[in-house]
């Protein structure tokens, strides 16, 4: 039964009134009318009342008619989802200021979206005409990055143009290296250093794992290193010629170490979760850890159409970009995992995009498996994983002890590579659900802001089918206050 309101007592009788009796003759007339009015009144179709009865909520689906997302691996979580498209007649810099981003806006950037392909491509002929400075495209998303000083000048060219949306472009880098004060008295923290993987269950030769899966590594870029066979890497720049590669920037090691966690071959003690894993090295961030939403965005949508499976995001704001979001949404439905770090200020509020409905949202936590107080937490959190100085290579072959949610991520994407070479039937999306499934509870019971469905445990997943083998995980000890 539908979970409607039903009650049995829904015919109520006429009480205390009489109505005037009628001539037969008059009884008669009257039956004949109404049945004329009924043989000759229009009446909707049965197939359209059985599509209205029948018919389930409808999703847009992203540009290229894909195929419908597969179930996200987790339930929805509290972002906002793009507009709809406005009525033609609406100001679209009403639309502008009703939707801003939060944190983050980059100045005068800009991000407008089209419909239609012609029309996106109209706008890229007409912007310069209206003050307007095109910076980059993508017709995938069908949504134009430009430049205005005074975007109010070109509100009537702006009008006459079919655009569905216009929103400020964000501001997008890694997760801020973790304060010192989150880390002092009275936190004690114990360090994985270079057994997170003998922490997680993974024991033994571990060559095979992840051969034939691809996991794009969206970040720095990914620099030469011991730790990582060159065979196993391609390389997308999608950052303009003046911001070049630079291994001396301050951040220039965090793709590097980002890789090497899931690919990473044992030289120098560093080895990844799935070290037979194809990686796909975008570059979207600078030496200095710095990018925007929309060059993320094209990542994104570069990365799904070169074959990726999983999708790595050590990276985000606080600010919501609708370009990463709509390509987030062209990842989800052609069956991509996306997996994003949860943030390094010990805020209430996780980082976007790891927040955004379908992202696997990912928490640290130390060698005791206590919750790091430089943590983000809320509803974005799907799981944790190891995060406190944990051994990984970094530029000019060395090796760091990295901690943070930007390490915490790229444990999670590397199981779900390892799952799926493991498990050929599996589908990206079904080896998230398992990862989040066979999670160790901790803090409250059941899913919570902090832990999310638990903490990334691989031999619990491994074990799950194993004759003789009984899963008798619990979670922590818990009294309420």
């Amino acid at each position: 039964m539908n979970n409607e309101n039903f009650s049995p007592n829904l015919a109520r009788r006429a009480g205390g009134r009489r109505f005037p009796s009628l001539p037969a003759a008059s009884i008669a007339f009257l039956l004949v009318a109404a049945y004329i009015a009924f043989a000759v009144s229009p009446w909707p179709a049965a197939t359209s009342r059985q599509t209205a009865a029948h018919s389930g909520p409808v999703r847009a689906l992203p540009a290229g008619n894909a195929p419908a997302a597969s179930t996200p691996p987790h339930a929805p979580k509290r972002t906002p989802s793009p507009s709809q498209a406005p009525a033609p007649q609406q100001d679209i810099l009403a639309v502008l200021a009703r939707h801003q981003p939060g944190e983050n806006t980059i100045a005068n950037e800009y991000l407008i979206r089209f419909q239609r392909l012609a029309d996106l491509r109209a706008f890229l002929q007409q912007a310069p005409q209206h003050g307007l400075r095109v910076l980059d495209t993508s017709e995938a998303l069908r949504i134009v990055r430009f430049h205005a000083k005074d975007i109010t000048q070109a509100r009537a060219f702006l009008n006459s143009i079919a655009a569905v949306d216009l929103r400020q472009n964000v501001a997008v880098e890694t997760p801020d290296a973790p304060s010192p004060l989150l880390l002092a008295a009275p936190f004690s923290y114990r360090p994985f250093g270079s057994r997170a993987l003998a922490w997680l269950g993974l024991n033994g030769e571990r060559r095979p794992q992840g051969e034939g899966a691809t996991v794009a590594v969206l970040d720095t870029g990914v620099l030469p290193h011991p730790a990582l066979d060159p065979q196993r890497i391609v390389q997308i720049d999608l950052l303009p010629p003046e911001k070049g590669a630079d291994s001396n920037g301050p951040l220039a090691g965090h793709g590097t170490a980002v890789a090497a966690l899931i690919a990473g071959n044992g030289e120098g003690g560093v080895t990844g979760v799935a070290p037979e894993a194809g990686i796909l090295a975008i570059r979207v961030l600078d030496a200095y850890g710095q990018g925007d939403g929309f060059t993320v965005a094209k990542g994104v949508v570069a990365a799904v159409d070169n074959g990726a499976e999983i999708i790595n995001l050590s990276l985000g704001s606080y600010g919501i970009s609708s370009a990463l979001a709509a390509a987030v949404e062209y990842a989800l439905a052609r069956g991509v995992v996306v997996v994003a770090a949860a943030g390094n200020d010990g805020r209430d509020e996780v980082m976007f995009p790891a927040s955004h409905p379908g992202v696997v949202g990912v928490a640290a936590v130390d060698a005791l498996s206590q919750h790091l107080n430089f943590s983000n937490s809320g509803p974005g959190v799907d799981i944790a994983a190891p995060g406190f100085e944990v051994t990984t290579a970094w530029s000019d072959n060395t090796t760091v002890a990295f901690s943070g949610t930007s390490a915490a991520a790229p444990f999670v994407a590397g199981t779900i590579a390892a799952l799926l070479s493991a498990n050929p039937g599996l589908t990206p999306a079904e080896a998230a659900r398992l990862a989040l499934a066979y999670a160790n509870d901790a803090g409250p019971p059941g899913a919570d802001h902090q832990f999310g469905r638990g903490i990334l445990n691989w031999q619990r997943i491994a074990d799950r089918q194993t004759p003789g083998i009984y899963d008798l995980a619990v979670a922590d000890y818990y009294l309420p206050a």
